[in-house]
């Protein structure tokens, strides 16, 4: 299958609405909080950077490591990234970011717990049944940054840890997907 950038763009942005209306939705059907705890302060957004680079990190060297995750992960971004032109992958960090953090760590999370909300989260992310270490993958992800949500009880640092993380392998994948 391939995308144009019009396509993977808008399914980006749809994706990003769809999946804040869902949290809205969640969060009144459950009476949560509908915005989770965001404060703005620079120990936060430190931990989300170093979080961030940390995830991107440890990927890589999944990626290197584990022969099915890496056709799992090559599949997966090269489906998502040949088409993109190098400022989109703005887009790429922020829109999941933003909108997953917002569903996955400030919604799901209380009401599936951490393990519940990372295995929905990595769920999100199966392209495809034999590409499941990515889905696994992402699972982890999911729980690494619930944990930084309990830990910190600030969604600015997952949503800054997801950005980060999603710029970076960007970047990277889109230079071997060129």
């Amino acid at each position: 299958m391939t995308l144009t950038r019009e396509q993977v763009l808008f399914t980006l942005a749809t994706t990003a609405l769809v999946l804040i209306v869902v949290a809205q939705t969640w969060s009144w059907l459950t009476g949560t909080a509908s915005v989770p705890t965001w404060r703005w302060d620079i120990p936060a957004l430190g931990m989300g950077v170093a979080l961030g680079l940390g995830l991107n990190g440890l990927g890589l060297l999944t990626y290197y490591l584990w022969p099915g995750f890496q056709e799992a992960t090559a599949a997966y971004l090269t489906l998502v990234l040949r088409p993109l032109r190098v400022g989109d992958i703005l887009w790429l960090g922020l829109l999941p970011g933003l909108s997953e953090e917002f569903l996955f760590r400030g919604v799901a999370l209380d009401s599936l717990g951490l393990v519940g909300s990372s295995l929905l989260f990595g769920g999100l992310h199966l392209l495809e049944l034999r590409h499941w270490p990515y889905a696994l993958w992402a699972a982890v992800v999911g729980f690494v940054l619930g944990l930084a949500m309990v830990g910190s009880g600030n969604l600015l640092v997952p949503v800054v840890a997801h950005i980060v993380n999603n710029w970076l392998a960007g970047l990277f994948w889109y230079r071997r997907a060129q």
